[in-house]
C-alpha cells in the first residue's frame, strides 16, 4: 500500500496539487497509519495548513492518541510525503464518527475464553470501556487463530 501513496504524494507535489487534493491522500492514509482498532475509532474530520483534525470517541481515546501522536505523524508523513501534515489535533466528538462494521463478536471465539471474558468484563463499570474490552479481546483472538 505504501507505493501506492508514494505515487500519490509525487504526483501531488509534481502538479502543484490543490489543498483539497492533499486532504483527500491524508484522509485515505489515515487507516494505513493508525491500524485497523484505531481507526475504527477515529474519524479525520478537518485538514488544512497541514494540521489533521480527527474526531475520536472519549477522553482515553484523546489522550493515548496524543501520546502517539509523533508516531501517527512519522507514519502519515512516510504515506504522504514529507512534510505534508504538520500536527494532528484530537477533538471529542462522538457524533462525527463513522459507524463501521465491529469484528467478530466474542460470541464468535470459543466457548471457555467468551465465558471468562465476559466474566471479566462484566467487573469494568463503564459500559463504553466494557465494549472496548471486548472488541479488542475479539479481534485479537480471532487474529490468533
Amino acid at each position: 500500500m505504501e507505493p501506492i501513496f508514494n505515487t500519490f504524494s509525487g504526483i501531488l507535489k509534481e502538479t502543484a496539487a490543490p489543498a483539497e487534493a492533499v486532504k483527500s491522500l491524508v484522509f485515505a492514509a489515515w487507516p494505513s497509519a493508525v491500524g485497523e482498532l484505531v481507526e475504527r475509532r477515529t474519524n479525520p474530520i478537518g485538514f488544512a495548513e497541514k494540521r489533521l483534525v480527527v474526531a475520536v470517541e472519549d477522553k482515553t481515546w484523546k489522550l493515548h492518541l496524543e501520546d502517539l501522536a509523533g508516531t501517527i505523524l512519522a507514519k502519515l508523513n512516510r504515506l504522504c510525503g514529507d512534510g505534508s501534515v504538520a500536527f494532528v489535533e484530537f477533538r471529542i466528538e462522538p457524533n462525527a464518527l463513522r459507524v463501521r462494521p465491529v469484528g467478530p463478536s466474542v460470541k464468535e471465539t470459543d466457548t471457555e475464553v467468551s465465558t471468562k471474558l465476559q466474566l471479566a468484563a462484566s467487573k469494568i463499570e463503564n459500559a463504553e470501556l466494557r465494549s472496548s474490552f471486548l472488541e479488542t479481546a475479539a479481534a485479537y483472538l480471532s487474529r490468533r487463530k
